[in-house]
């Protein structure tokens, strides 16, 4: 194993730029760059990484294996921020890090083509050609580095990464180059994509069109959203008011949008309902519900019971896996309230999900009556209030409005 020190800093250009990419106001500036002085002082960027030949089940010729991370200054300065409750302050440095992450990533593959004499043909981060569970053979070769993982497979120190650089004879008169191919490569989420290149694209297509694009088309993998520092959040829709399954519908929608995969798990339904049939339409989105249709839980037999609690925790299961892979940006636990409540649902793994998936997917719950737990994890609460229903005066409930 070798190890290579990441000479990293964010200068004021980067800090204006990172002013206007995360939507901070012009009067911010002073506090990011004081924040970012901090930081500098704490952050200890380092790469760890042996070089390979084709093993399986990786099937590169020629790859380095890389463990890089920015050290524990950034989380322990975080929780200073969390016990302050300075939210701002938390979500800056966020940000702040998640660019010198993207800096310390940019360096350390400009450093590793130097000593190979080869350019890193792409950067395959675990999650995206090959499982995360790869990580425990690949984590054998490391013993002893200041990274650990947990039984989910996420990185400690949050802001670490580990990915796979295959690498491909360099062409000469390219030797500093990130890679060779931004001219043809059609990959514009790509993060050592020259800028240049981006917008010269952009400015084709605004010619081609007459407008860009409504939305990115990108897939946001696992190793993208690592990279850029997304950190998956929690939401509750709850209440005795209409509307919180057609909250996270919406939601679902606007992540698969912006790229995210998408899954869409509903309990307690198995009937047809308007956003199952829009949704399953859409390429970023998977459903995952009964196909069964069940009575209301005060008609149900003991044996249906049972049954319905199989199918919920067959779900609960495949959504755990595709979270765990990184195949899921955006997790929705539709009318999940309920079999929590009712016992309809293993609960110690549905805590455990909901526990491991928040920093790896968004995680939305919804129905009425969510117990303390989900309450306690959750960083957004909406609450749909009732003042007025048509159903109190006898009006059924309508295709297109309520199902």
């Amino acid at each position: 194993m070798q190890t290579i020190g990441l000479e990293i800093q964010l200068n004021e250009e980067n800090l204006k730029r990172l002013l206007h990419r995360y939507h901070f106001k012009e009067s911010d500036f002073a506090q990011l760059s004081a924040l970012s002085r901090v930081l500098q002082s704490l952050i200890q960027p380092r790469a760890y990484y042996i070089w390979k030949r084709e093993e399986a089940p990786v099937s590169y010729e020629d790859y380095a294996v890389v463990f890089l991370s920015l050290g524990n200054g950034v989380d322990a300065l975080q929780e200073i921020c969390l016990e302050k409750e300075a939210v701002t302050e938390g979500y800056m440095i966020e940000c702040l890090a998640s660019e010198l992450l993207f800096m310390a990533y940019q360096e350390c593959v400009r450093q590793l083509q130097a000593e190979r004499g080869k350019w890193a043909e792409k950067i395959d981060f675990l999650g995206d050609t090959y499982p995360l569970e790869l990580m425990e053979k690949l984590y054998m070769d490391f013993e002893g580095i200041p990274i650990t993982f947990n039984a989910q497979y996420v990185l400690q120190p949050k802001k670490s990464v580990v990915f796979l650089l295959p690498m491909i004879p360099m062409q000469e008169g390219r030797e500093n180059a990130s890679c060779h191919i931004c001219q043809n490569c059609k990959n514009t989420s790509c993060i050592l994509r020259d800028e240049t290149v981006t917008e010269s694209a952009q400015a084709e297509e605004e010619i081609s069109f007459g407008r860009k694009l409504p939305f990115s088309t990108a897939i946001n993998t696992y190793g993208y959203q690592r990279i850029f520092g997304k950190k998956g959040l929690m939401h509750i829709y709850c209440g005795d008011g209409k509307g919180k399954t057609t909250a996270a519908a919406g939601l679902a929608l606007r992540a698969a949008a912006a790229g995210e995969k998408v899954v869409f798990a509903q309990f307690m339904k198995g009937g047809r309902s308007g956003e199952v049939v829009t949704l399953s339409q859409l390429e970023q989105v998977t459903i995952l519900r009964s196909e069964k249709n069940f009575p209301f839980y005060e008609e149900m037999t003991e044996l249906q019971k049972a049954e319905l609690t199989d199918i919920h925790n067959a779900i609960l299961e495949e959504l755990t896996a595709r979270v765990n892979d990184g195949n899921c940006g955006l997790a929705v636990l539709d009318e999940i309230t309920y079999p929590w409540n009712w016992g309809l649902i293993d609960i110690e793994k549905l805590q455990s999900f909901l526990q491991n998936a928040k920093g790896r997917a968004e995680v939305v719950c919804t129905g009425r009556d969510p117990a303390d737990f989900l309450l306690e994890q959750a960083d957004y609460i909406t609450e749909m209030k009732c003042i007025r229903h048509p159903f109190e005066k006898g009006v059924a409930a309508r295709e297109g409005v309520e199902y």
